[in-house]
C-alpha cells in the first residue's frame, strides 16, 4: 500500500489482507546489489511486527517519512479484507525515530 523512501532504506508496508504475512513494516537496502527477488527486511524488526501483540504492528496502511528523520506509521489494527476484514487491535499511530530505529511513540 505504500513506500517511502529514508537515505540508503526503501520503506514498504504490506497490509495483513491474507493469511501467511509475516511482516507487515518491512525496508529493502538500497546500497546493496540488485538481486533479482530482493528479501523484505522486517522493520524495526521481528518483535515489532508479531501479529499476536497489540503493542506491536498488526497492519501497516500508510507510512510518512518527515524532516525529522522519523517514520510515522498509521495502522489499521485489522487482519483480512472485505467481508474477512477482523479488528484484532485498535487502530494506532506508531512514530519511529529513523536514526535509531526505536519506536518513540505509539
Amino acid at each position: 500500500v505504500g513506500i517511502e523512501i529514508w537515505n540508503n532504506k526503501l520503506f514498504v508496508s504490506v497490509p495483513r489482507w491474507a493469511a501467511g504475512v509475516p511482516a507487515t513494516l518491512n525496508y529493502l537496502p538500497l546500497d546493496e546489489a540488485p538481486v533479482e527477488e530482493p528479501k523484505l527486511i522486517p522493520y524495526p524488526d521481528w518483535a515489532s511486527n508479531r501479529i499476536d501483540d497489540c503493542d506491536a504492528l498488526t497492519t501497516t496502511y500508510r507510512i510518512r517519512v518527515d524532516e525529522c528523520d522519523r517514520l510515522w506509521v498509521l495502522d489499521s489494527g485489522t487482519v483480512g479484507i472485505g467481508n474477512t476484514t477482523q479488528q484484532v487491535c485498535p487502530y494506532a499511530y506508531h512514530v519511529f525515530d529513523l536514526r535509531t530505529n526505536k519506536r518513540i511513540r505509539k
